[in-house]
């Protein structure tokens, strides 16, 4: 893993293997990963230096001074301790949406969105122990109050969360976006990657897969014809399937990285090389919303009720099979007795915002019936 902590594909194999193993790998943190991997107590400690776009010499210079000084209380903490401007602004950011900010703030979004101020903060900092007035505005000596409020934004749901530590790391790093879809894909009688494999051996077999599109290579063949090469990620490994002319026609809207999609496909194992070729693609949200109308939320207060209201209207059904009601279930502090509250209009009834409003404090349940 050190060796090829550039190469973000294979140490998304390495993790893969390391968990196939039942060996512990823990996320890049501030406070207890090196700039390289390293290992602890067991568990392998993933690398600050493996993050996307952070610099070594950077990375190494925040494990001397938590070394030195102690781990970091918080972020102004560790903007107190740090020449931010070594760092960056960008590196910041990444750090943010691998977690590496994790305990010492309210929230990934709220380490994201501080960056530019812990810069601010940095520089300040550093210019007032440079000049002559320092002992006067130490900052051991000011008010707790004086020191730069953290901004206050609203948490990520599951699926953002994911996407951004994506984005960081280069590949899901604490879950999957399918893992909300875990009756679902049961329902549908859908093959992970990991045992698609095992029915090829047995014969050519069609199959029903699920996965986040990753990328998307199009091409054409010798007599012209488009097709292309679509590779997709689920909670058991990453595969390719070839789409051709016919079922790219049909669902090439469809075939944009990052969605959740549905396959069917034929799988085969040519002397070793599992091959996936497929035959129609469709929606998940929508497959698993076919047979739901409804979406019930229990709640333990109403003070949830704004943040439940915005969570429902960010994301807009994208089909008709999607729509159906929000119900709401309250319980009366007065009488114990539970109330059902049909909420206006319409949202998606799907498992990602299954997902979304889970994640909500306030929200103790939520069922697809």
């Amino acid at each position: 893993m050190s060796f090829d902590r550039a190469n973000t594909d294979k140490l998304a194999i390495f993790l893969k293997e390391a968990r196939r193993t039942e060996i512990d790998v823990q996320p890049p943190h501030i406070n207890y990963s090196q700039a390289d991997f390293s290992v602890k107590d067991g568990a392998i400690l993933y690398a600050l230096s493996a993050v996307k776009n952070v610099g070594e010499s950077a990375m190494a210079h925040i494990a001397q001074e938590r070394a030195k000084n102690g781990p970091f209380r918080d972020l102004m903490d560790f903007a107190e301790r740090l020449d931010l401007k070594l760092i960056g602004k960008r590196s910041l950011e990444n750090l943010a949406r691998a977690g590496a900010f994790d305990g010492l703030c309210a929230s990934r979004a709220q380490a994201l969105s501080a960056a530019e101020l812990l810069i601010r903060t940095s520089a300040t900092l550093a210019e007032e122990k440079n000049s002559d007035q320092a002992a006067l505005f130490a900052l051991d000596d000011a008010p707790a109050l004086a020191k730069p409020k953290l901004p206050v934004v609203e948490d990520w749901t599951p699926q953002m969360r994911l996407d951004e530590e994506r984005a960081a790391v280069g590949f899901y790093f604490s879950g999957h976006p399918l893992d909300d879809y875990e009756k679902e894909l049961q329902r549908l009688n859908v093959v992970p990657f990991i045992e698609a494999g095992v029915q090829a051996k047995s014969g050519r077999a069609a199959i029903q897969m699920a996965g986040v599109i990753r990328t998307v290579r199009m091409r054409r063949s010798k007599s012209g014809n488009p097709f292309a090469w679509v590779e997709l990620s689920d909670p058991t490994g990453e595969y390719e399937i070839t789409v051709f002319s016919e079922t790219l026609n049909a669902s090439r809207d469809l075939l944009e990285p990052g969605a959740t999609v549905l396959a069917g496909v034929t799988v085969e194992d040519n002397d070793g090389d599992i091959r996936f070729t497929c035959n129609h693609i469709s929606s998940l949200n929508a497959a698993a919303s076919a047979a739901v109308s409804k979406l019930r939320v229990s709640v333990s207060s109403s003070d949830v009720l704004e943040g439940l209201k915005r969570r429902l209207a960010a994301v807009k059904p994208a089909s008709a099979r999607e729509r159906g009601e929000v119900v709401v279930v309250m319980r009366l502090p007065e009488s114990g007795r539970e109330v059902d509250i049909s909420l206006p209009g319409a949202a998606a009834c799907t498992p990602a915002m299954r997902g979304a409003l889970k994640s909500l404090d306030g929200v103790t349940d939520v069922e697809l019936v």
